[in-house]
């Protein structure tokens, strides 16, 4: 749709070079697990992968993240990673962890409302943005003056969680067909003599002389 379109376009124009994606395995965070699990269906159906983080990164973050939280993608960070001092310090080294994991090839960053917490989450955002692995921020009612701050940072901001999985899929989508090689079809050479059809410097063939040539040459046209 031309909706998509759009999206895949502003996506790519915040690329820097290198940013494209490795493969189609996506890992996403929220605030609240409903999200994530709807999402992650849409991945399902767009041939987007939800592997699971590495072990060694698991590891790290059980000791960065509320026991509230469920380290299984689709990450469930829960509210109390932003809300409470202690653990609102360790959201970033988390989120790096996260982005950086070997299993990862893009981030969905997803959230909703917070607009009491806007300034913290920017700061997060711009750190995370820095990283060679594509990120997208989808953040439903976002506070105002989200959308230019976000721009300013170089990231583009989805208002539907969809819109942004989509965006994602077609630009996996994209990579990987970059990584094949370009097929060229070998066609046997036609052993012709095209010269008693050409008259001397002649540019132009009507379309009657360019029907006698292709069937004295026996290949296929419609007549």
């Amino acid at each position: 749709s031309i909706e998509e379109m759009l999206d895949t376009c502003m996506m790519l124009s915040t690329f820097g070079k290198g940013k494209q994606p490795k493969g189609a395995n996506i890992v996403m965070t929220t605030f609240g697990g409903g999200s994530g699990v709807l999402a992650t269906d849409l991945c399902s159906m767009l041939d987007l992968n939800v592997p699971n983080l590495s072990k060694p990164t698991e590891s790290k973050l059980q000791k960065l993240l509320t026991p509230l939280a469920s380290i299984k993608n689709p990450i469930d960070l829960t509210p109390q990673s932003i809300n409470d001092p202690h653990w609102r310090e360790l959201l970033p080294e988390a989120l790096k962890l996260i982005l950086e994991d070997k299993n990862i090839d893009m981030f969905m960053f997803m959230a909703g409302g917070m607009g009491h917490r806007k300034q913290e989450l920017l700061a997060i955002i711009s750190a995370l943005n820095k990283c060679k692995k594509p990120l997208a921020v989808s953040w439903m009612a976002p506070p105002s003056g989200l959308r230019a701050q976000l721009a300013d940072m170089g990231v583009f901001l989805f208002e539907e969680h969809a819109r942004a999985v989509r965006t994602l899929a077609t630009i996996a989508k994209m990579s990987l067909a970059k990584e094949k090689p370009i097929r060229i079809a070998r066609r046997k050479t036609i052993d012709f003599d095209w010269g008693p059809f050409q008259a001397a410097k002649q540019k132009l063939f009507s379309e009657d002389s360019v029907a006698t040539m292709m069937d004295t040459a026996k290949l296929n046209f419609a007549k």
